[in-house]
This record gives C-alpha cells, sequence and structure tokens, in this order.
C-alpha cells in the first residue's frame, strides 16, 4: 500500500501561526496584568471570562490548523483508492478496475468512470490543510500508466509547488514582521507594568 501524505504549504505560513499564538499570549498576559493591578479602572471594566475564552479559542484554532494537514492522506493499491480523514473517522473509496480516466488537474487528481461525464467519480485533492507528496503523486501517476488508465495533466508545477506558493511564502514573511513588532509593543507594555510595580 502507498500513500499521499500532506505537508506544511510552507515553513513560513507555520511560523506565522507560531507568533500569532505568541502575540495572543502577550495580549493575554496584558490582559491579566490590567485587571490584576486594575489599572485606569479598567480592571472591573474587562470581561475576564469571556476574554479567556475567545484567546483560548483563537490559540486552539492556530493550533489546529498548524498541525491539520496531519489528519489527512490518500492510501492507493493497484486495485483500491481510498481518502482518509482522520478527523471526522471517514473512508472514501473506489476500484482502480472501474477507472477509465484520470485529470490531473490544479486542483487534484479527478478520476472517472467514464471519460465524457462532467462530475467525477473520485477526487484525490493537492490540498488539505497542506500540500500534496510529490512523491505520492508521481507514484500514483506512474500506477496510472502502469493499468493504462488514460489521464492528462493540466499542470506545469505541481501545485503548492510554483511561483504563487513563492509569493504566498513572502506574504507570510511581511505578515511575521508586522506581527512581530505588534507583539514586542505589547510586551514592552507589560514589562513597563510589571517593573513599575
Amino acid at each position: 500500500m502507498r500513500t499521499i501524505r500532506y505537508y506544511y504549504s510552507s515553513m513560513t505560513k507555520q511560523f506565522f501561526l507560531l507568533i500569532l499564538v505568541a502575540s495572543m499570549l502577550v495580549r493575554m498576559a496584558l490582559m491579566f496584568v490590567v485587571t490584576t493591578k486594575n489599572i485606569g479602572g479598567y480592571g472591573d471594566a474587562y470581561n475576564v471570562g469571556a476574554s479567556m475564552v475567545m484567546y483560548l479559542a483563537f490559540i486552539a484554532g492556530c493550533g489546529f490548523l498548524f498541525i491539520a494537514y496531519r489528519f489527512f492522506h490518500t492510501e492507493f493499491t493497484e486495485h483500491e483508492v481510498t481518502n482518509v480523514n482522520r478527523i471526522l473517522r471517514r473512508r472514501k473509496s473506489i476500484s482502480l478496475d472501474e477507472i477509465t480516466y484520470a485529470n490531473f488537474d490544479k486542483g487534484g487528481i479527478l478520476l472517472y468512470r467514464v471519460k465524457g461525464s462532467r462530475k467525477p467519480d473520485f477526487l484525490i485533492k493537492f490540498y488539505k490543510f497542506g500540500v500534496a507528496s510529490p512523491v505520492g503523486i508521481e507514484s500514483f501517476e506512474k500506477l496510472c500508466a502502469y493499468k493504462g488508465i488514460e489521464f492528462d495533466k493540466n499542470y506545469t508545477y505541481l501545485p503548492g509547488q510554483g511561483m504563487f506558493s513563492r509569493l504566498c511564502s513572502i506574504g507570510y514573511i511581511i505578515l511575521i514582521i508586522c506581527l512581530g513588532i505588534n507583539a514586542l509593543q505589547y510586551l514592552m507594555i507589560v514589562l513597563a507594568v510589571l517593573m513599575n510595580g
């Protein structure tokens, strides 16, 4: 059995999520300092319970996005393809012996029982909270050629590997810098308040 695994789309996205969590932790610390020292009378104005729930939900959401790609993969043998979703505990399969045509599109691999069909009978997505492994996709392509399944490739670069992903990485770097500066300002406020006691 071979698999198509998913990996994080870029290291800068992962680092951005970590910086986002760190920023929320610093904001939480500032909220605690303001409420415990009652600075400016704002200690009574804060709804600590709702703020904590909001911050913790945001941190949990970032944590989920950080590791979500690990819960999905596609298994395939010579006779069957199975999409696995470990979060919902679902498995969806199709027999490869029934497939006559495969379209390697920008969004994923579309498998058809009849070539002219409008709707694919099975879909292997290239993006599931991360990017599909190029090794797994190449292995599936070789299996299609071996089984005599007709297929077309409608992309030059494997999705997640081209110029757009590089531009997204640059965008994440800019967001990391802005968010880091913002978190640093909050951290300096917390330290100043704690030092002046």
